[in-house]
């Protein structure tokens, strides 16, 4: 489905958009019957068979994939944009108040907004039969390895380290991992916003705001893990 007046230029760099929603329209063939003539069409009444803007019915599917599509957009780029990265900071940032309790409590909650935009991304790719998309796909992918994988090897750690007093294997597979998972759902988030064709405002400003998270987080992972030196 297309929207909007038709392209009437003769620019030769005039740019063209395809689609701006996908969907499933029904036709009864039993109409497409002729009569006596040898031409099948000659005798049939014009009828549209594409749904107007107008009908009720299209309206409200329009409406139910814009919100569907709004909602998916914002709880993802809240989560691997902003939540994510902030809740993994705070055990270098607030060493003393952050703790492990407090920082997988606030990631499990973060886990959950993921979820929730996952199953309205899921909803929204079977109304539009779009699940064999890439920003679909690699989704389906990120989202049940953070589920099955990331808290069952931070509660591995916990352990380890609750026996021991060290880090052991699982603390670097989850910190690594997490990482991982945090960039290719980033990726994923400009993939989608390229299927929906996103307004180029909220495409830039979400652009601005991972970079600067990408930079500090870089800078104070960095800072941390340099070695202090020792006056002798």
């Amino acid at each position: 489905v297309k929207y909007g007046e038709a392209l009437n230029s003769v620019s030769v760099s005039e740019g063209i958009t395809q689609h701006d929603d996908h969907g499933v329209t029904t036709i009864d063939l039993k109409k497409a019957t002729g009569g006596n003539s040898v031409n099948p069409f000659a005798q049939m009444a014009r009828a549209s068979i594409s749904p107007s803007e107008e009908d009720p019915g299209f309206a409200a599917f329009r409406s139910t994939v814009k919100r569907k599509k709004t909602a998916h957009a914002v709880l993802m780029v809240l989560a691997f944009v902003v939540m994510f990265p902030f809740f993994a900071l705070g055990l270098h940032i607030f060493p003393s108040k952050w703790t492990v309790n407090v920082h997988g409590t606030f990631q499990l909650l973060t886990l959950a907004v993921v979820m929730a935009g996952f199953g309205l991304g899921i909803s929204l790719a079977r109304q539009i039969e779009l699940i064999d998309s890439y920003h679909t796909i690699l989704g389906m992918i990120i989202v049940p390895c953070l589920v099955l994988f990331q808290p069952a090897m931070g509660m591995l750690q916990h352990t380890f380290f609750r026996k021991t007093g060290r880090k052991g294997p699982f603390a670097y597979m989850h910190r690594w991992f997490g990482r991982l998972m945090m960039i290719l759902g980033i990726i994923n988030v400009g993939l989608g916003f390229k299927l929906a064709q996103a307004p180029r405002g909220a495409v830039i400003a979400t652009s601005v705001v991972a970079g600067i998270i990408a930079m500090v987080y870089i800078v104070i992972v960095s800072w941390i893990g340099r070695p202090r030196r020792r006056n002798l």
